[in-house]
């Protein structure tokens, strides 16, 4: 399954092998009129035989700038878990065609058939690719880099209220300098304080990034922190609320934090 992962777009890096190689490239003759698959595009979405692999915030960004003249160029992204951080690792170009019938040929792909629809701004490209003899339905969603909205979590947030099997817990004027920030390329950073009783100061005393994924329905899933579930995060009046359960000696307890924006 990891090497099927690394189709992460109906143009990825088997583009690169052989996308502008062959001389009957210039052969291709294109439509008078502008095709809907011209334009910037975002992926969103794959599906690998009608199963989403959750593709996270950092392969979102990337982006395929198709233009009229039959030629495409795109980035793709990845996570890089050594420098924990979001990276550019591959340019893709090369020629596209429309052959009718929602058919069209791109050049270097492995695979003769990209069946491509447009519905409410997006791109749904469909196609077979056969690895190590077996052979997968590879479906893949662009949204228009237009209509691309930022994830309402973006941002600095620092924690408020704090509630245990919803009775309320009181949190320190000190540990309320925390904050968590999320950035788009699905990467978060979280400093903690506590105070310092010897010298009655506050202090920092932790400071951790992690990853980010916002699998749908509200949830949440994310890496280098102590809940191993989907959290369920909700916006309202420039406030996250975050739900989960969580474990402590055997039994399960429900778990609620509202931050407050602290972009300002």
């Amino acid at each position: 399954m990891k090497k099927l992962i690394l189709f992460v777009g109906v143009l990825i890096t088997a583009l690169t092998l052989n996308s502008c190689s062959n001389d009957g490239d210039n052969d291709f003759h294109y439509l008078d009129k502008v095709d809907n698959i011209v334009g910037k595009w975002s992926l969103r979405q794959l599906l690998i035989n009608n199963i989403d692999q959750q593709i996270d915030e950092c392969q979102k960004k990337m982006t395929i700038e198709v233009s009229e003249n039959g030629t495409f160029f795109g980035k793709g992204f990845k996570y890089n878990d050594a420098q924990s951080e979001c990276v550019y690792y591959n340019i893709f170009y090369g020629f596209w065609h429309n052959v009718g019938n929602s058919n069209y040929v791109i050049t270097g792909l492995k695979t003769q058939n990209i069946i491509i629809t447009f519905e409410d701004n997006k791109i749904i490209a469909e196609y077979l690719e056969e690895i190590e003899g077996i052979s997968y339905s590879i479906k893949t969603i662009f949204a228009a880099e237009s209509d691309v909205v930022p994830d309402q979590i973006i941002g600095k947030w620092r924690s408020d209220q704090e509630f245990f099997d919803d009775e309320e817990v009181t949190i320190s004027e000190c540990e309320k300098k925390g904050t968590i920030q999320f950035f788009e390329d699905g990467i978060f950073k979280e400093i903690e304080f506590e105070e310092n009783e010897t010298k009655a100061d506050c202090v920092q005393f932790n400071e951790k990034t992690g990853t980010w994924k916002n699998i749908g329905n509200s949830f949440y899933k994310m890496s280098n922190i102590n809940v191993d579930e989907a959290m369920k995060i909700t916006f309202e009046s420039g406030k996250m609320i975050v739900e989960f359960n969580s474990e402590e000696e055997g039994e399960w307890h429900k778990i609620k934090i509202i931050f407050i924006n602290a972009n300002n």
